[in-house]
């Protein structure tokens, strides 16, 4: 079952979804609009699971599979680290052992 959570994070990086024990968080679907020139990175902790998206002010992006877009290692936390500016949006993960 995927669980829906709003983004909204300033510059730095920030945990979305907070670890769990045994389990990968695997991201299904995420929309976000950058408020300035900045990139996104998605992270498993702190190892990278996308590379640095560039938006341009608000400049947006979605992405959406069925089987999941990328995951977590298993324990560790869902970290977005904006570069400058707000982002904004949402995303939808499932817990998979």
């Amino acid at each position: 079952t995927s669980i829906g959570i709003p983004i909204s994070v300033s510059s730095g990086s920030t945990t979305l979804v907070a670890a769990v024990a045994g389990f990968k968080i695997v991201v299904m679907h995420y929309a976000a609009i950058g408020t300035a020139t900045e990139t996104i990175t998605f992270k498993s902790n702190a190892t990278a699971l996308t590379g640095a998206m560039p938006f341009v002010a608000n400049g947006g992006i979605f992405a959406a599979f069925e089987k999941g877009l990328f995951e977590t290692a298993a324990g560790e936390p869902l970290v977005i680290t904006v570069s400058a500016g707000t982002a904004v949006g949402h995303l939808s993960y499932e817990l998979q052992k």
